[in-house]
């Protein structure tokens, strides 16, 4: 069986939790034996391919979409798809772009790829629902696999990070410095909060106005160290070493960095804009993402609170092994 994954053509810019979650899932699957590469958009007229799986809903990958299944080939998407504010208002625009096509063409877009597709895969129960709700996909359409957790964050140390920087114990946000991360009121609602701050994420120059804001506002104890390689055992001594993590974002679909602060012992902060695990939502402290005094009272309470046990929380993390397997497993019931 031959695998041939696509996303968007600019995917290659970012080094998000997209990338991670296709380049772990194209390494996990060679590894379990399967012929799996990313589709050359160049050369590759789908003819070698028998299944086509399609990570994200990008109008850039309809076409291909619709070739495959104009040669009955199966196809699985994974959606990784979530939206800002309500989401009856996004249902209504695709309502809307379903009737008229002069407007937003993107989500007219993503209901023919779903409608095409074999098999769509979320990474939880609330991405599922607002696929759903938006674009009135069968819940027997939708299987959900979770993004995996590298092992390397089940047993980290704090020691590298401390010892290359000479602190601990502070509020820590890895996310690259972007107007959806958040960072900006973030770093205005810790202003005048006695604590270390670590803002571990890139800049780009698509955003660099953002960062000079978030720079320009923040303490003198914060701290920028700029991009942590994913690869560096750097990043999981940082996660290890913080007190509190936080994720103030106005969208996620499922954030890896909160799990991996979660599997790190972290205590846990977060926007209720972000959808979060049932067992591991008792454990957060939730803040408005639009508040800045919001997101100060969410922080202070967790630096006053105990350190979670990060251990208690590893049987419920799957590893990018296991995300394969499941993934397999949808290739299988599709072909079959």
């Amino acid at each position: 069986m031959k695998i041939r994954l696509l996303t968007y053509p600019w995917a290659g810019l970012n080094n998000g939790g997209l990338q991670l979650q296709i380049g772990k899932t194209l390494t996990e699957l060679n590894d379990l034996g399967r012929d799996v590469s990313m589709l050359d958009c160049w050369r590759d007229d789908l003819s070698d391919c028998d299944v086509l799986h399609v990570f994200s809903l990008s109008d850039s990958c309809c076409r291909h979409v619709e070739r495959a299944k104009e040669k009955h080939i199966p196809i699985v998407i994974s959606t990784v798809f979530g939206v800002e504010g309500i989401r009856q208002l996004t249902r209504l625009k695709a309502y809307i772009a379903g009737k008229c096509r002069v407007v937003w063409p993107g989500l007219r877009a993503s209901k023919r790829m779903l409608d095409a597709a074999d098999r769509v895969i979320c990474l939880n129960d609330s991405e599922a629902s607002l696929l759903q709700c938006v674009f009135n996909v069968t819940r027997e359409k939708i299987t959900i696999v979770p993004n995996g957790i590298d092992s390397r964050f089940l047993k980290s140390d704090a020691s590298l990070f401390s010892e290359r920087y000479g602190i601990d114990n502070f509020v820590l946000q890895a996310a690259r410095l972007a107007p959806g991360k958040n960072q900006l009121r973030l770093l205005a609602a810790l202003k005048n909060v006695d604590c270390e701050v670590v803002i571990a994420g890139g800049e780009s120059a698509s955003f660099a106005d953002y960062a000079a804001q978030c720079r320009r506002v923040a303490s003198a104890i914060t701290l920028f160290t700029g991009a942590i390689e994913y690869a560096d055992p750097l990043l999981p001594s940082m996660f290890n070493a913080a007190k509190v993590f936080v994720l103030p974002s106005f969208s996620e679909v499922m954030p890896l960095s909160l799990y991996e602060a979660a599997a790190s012992g972290c205590n846990l902060v977060c926007s209720r804009a972000v959808p979060v695990e049932p067992w591991l939502a008792p454990h957060v402290h939730f803040c408005s993402p639009s508040s800045t005094s919001s997101i100060r009272d969410a922080v202070e309470r967790a630096l006053a609170s105990p350190n979670l046990d990060g251990n208690r929380f590893h049987q419920f993390l799957k590893t990018w092994r296991e995300v394969a397997i499941n993934i397999q497993q949808v290739y299988g019931d599709i072909t079959s």
